[in-house]
């Protein structure tokens, strides 16, 4: 499990890690405004298909 914990980060599938970055960034940014959530959130979603 220990060696796990840290490849578990590269074994992630790249929808998993889109959801994630989707959740925290709603998350901490939901108090700001909405529209430029999903702004953002549709940018980052494309920087985890390029990596």
């Amino acid at each position: 499990l220990t060696k796990s914990t840290k490849s578990k980060d590269k074994e992630y599938n790249p929808v998993e890690l889109k959801t994630m970055g989707k959740n925290l960034l709603k998350a901490a940014i939901k108090p700001v405004e909405e529209i430029d959530i999903e702004d953002e959130a549709e940018e980052i979603d494309v920087d985890p298909d390029a990596l």
